[in-house]
């Protein structure tokens, strides 16, 4: 590669007009190239024509079709080669915005990532996690979650609730219980009562997994407490129905009615 990226430098950059060079090493951070994305780390607006004229000149260009190009990959990683450090940090920045911006939110934590961003990385995928669990994503939440530190964990509770949930619902049920726990520790010394009750919640989601009902009912009722005065009709009408089911496992189903008719009479009312 030592040889390859020698030529590359000598035949090919060296050999470009200055607003094709600036271009190549502006852009290399870009795992897709579009001419907004491109306009957005060049801070410019000609990056249409200019990408219609690598295309012309068949610089390593691979198109992708919908207006979408990438670099070929040794080509990018030799044009990364040649970019600083820091200077590749400030572009993989812009980048984020520019996709947090246009709403692809897992571009722009690729690129917070490749800045070493971690504390705006660590938020955004707080507010991404939930979604992914949702899906069903659980491996590549795992592997993003990996990448954060433990002290920036502990400042975003709702990624240690996350790690539970990825414990849980892979059955491991002791560990998601110390994530769970974790979580809600944090939260209440934030005096953040919804944060905590969304962690209690889940820690009795693990016992109705594991049909421990004696366990999930002190729990349940002591979420539905902290929620007592919030504003969210739906966390309260899940609660009511965990509880529904808790009281089916205790083997009482006309407190289970109960508790159904009544989540689902908070749920008609609205968020």
């Amino acid at each position: 590669l030592e040889d390859l990226f020698a030529y590359l430098a000598q035949e090919v950059l060296d050999k470009q007009c200055p607003a094709i060079r600036e271009f190549l090493l502006t852009t290399a951070v870009l795992r897709q190239l579009s001419p907004a994305a491109c306009d957005a780390v060049r801070q410019a607006g000609d990056s249409a024509a200019l990408l219609n004229l690598l295309h012309e000149r068949d610089l390593f260009l691979v198109d992708l079709g919908d207006g979408q190009s990438r670099y070929q990959h040794l080509f990018q990683e030799f044009l990364l080669q040649q970019v600083p450090a820091a200077t590749a940090a400030a572009l993989h920045r812009r980048a984020a915005a520019h996709y947090d911006t246009h709403e692809d939110r897992e571009a722009a934590l690729y690129h917070l990532f490749s800045a070493s961003a971690l504390s705006p990385a660590a938020s955004l995928l707080g507010e991404m996690g939930p979604q992914m669990i949702h899906q069903g994503r659980l491996e590549t939440l795992a592997i993003w979650l990996a990448e954060i530190p433990a002290a920036l964990l502990e400042e975003h509770p709702s990624l240690l609730a996350c790690l539970g949930d990825i414990a849980r619902l892979q059955s491991r049920f002791e560990e998601a219980l110390g994530w769970y726990r974790q979580a809600e520790a944090y939260w209440r010394a934030r005096d953040d009562r919804m944060g905590a009750s969304r962690a209690i919640q889940a820690q009795a989601l693990v016992y109705l997994d594991t049909v421990r009902p004696a366990q999930a009912e002190s729990l349940l009722a002591e979420a539905l407490r902290l929620s007592d005065g919030q504003h969210d009709r739906r966390d309260r009408a899940q609660l009511l129905e965990l509880l529904a089911e808790n009281k089916l496992n205790l083997g009482h189903p006309e407190e289970a009615e109960q508790l159904r008719a009544q989540a689902q009479q908070w749920r008609q009312e609205g968020p």
